[in-house]
């Protein structure tokens, strides 16, 4: 007899445990995406915060350029320096001359000596320009 309960009361138990334990489950599956931590949320694939500018932008010569994922080692020599960046704002596009978004205050901005051209250069490193085009 008295083995008889003490495997009821084991079955009982072990059955509870079941239940609570798919029951946790069924609760995480249903939350899903926000049990992600704050900072998960926060970031796209680009990198960039929700919210802000998603690519890296420069306003010169009253044109928007926008990094075309393109960089040289060395600064093509018909280039000349431009200026360089004076403020930077990732959460809103530049519209004021050598203003950019995502882009270091300070980094030398190079272009076409005629300063017509579709396209200009930032200097990110000692051995990085990175290539910026006209934005649509």
């Amino acid at each position: 007899m008295r083995k008889q309960c003490l495997s009821l009361l084991l079955a009982a138990a072990l059955t509870v445990c079941c239940a609570l334990g798919l029951s946790a489950c069924e609760d995480a599956k249903a939350s899903g995406p926000s049990q992600r931590s704050e900072a998960e949320q926060s970031t796209k694939p680009s990198g960039f915060a929700d919210g802000n500018v998603q690519r890296e932008y420069v306003f010169v010569n009253n044109q928007l350029f926008v990094y075309d994922d393109d960089y040289q080692e060395t600064l093509p020599s018909d280039l000349e320096l431009l200026g360089t960046v004076r403020q930077s704002d990732g959460a809103k596009l530049p519209d004021s001359e050598l203003a950019a978004a995502n882009v270091s205050v300070g980094a030398s901005v190079y272009g076409p000596k005629d300063t017509s051209g579709d396209y200009l250069y930032v200097q990110i490193s000692d051995t990085r320009y990175e290539r910026f085009v006209l934005s649509n």
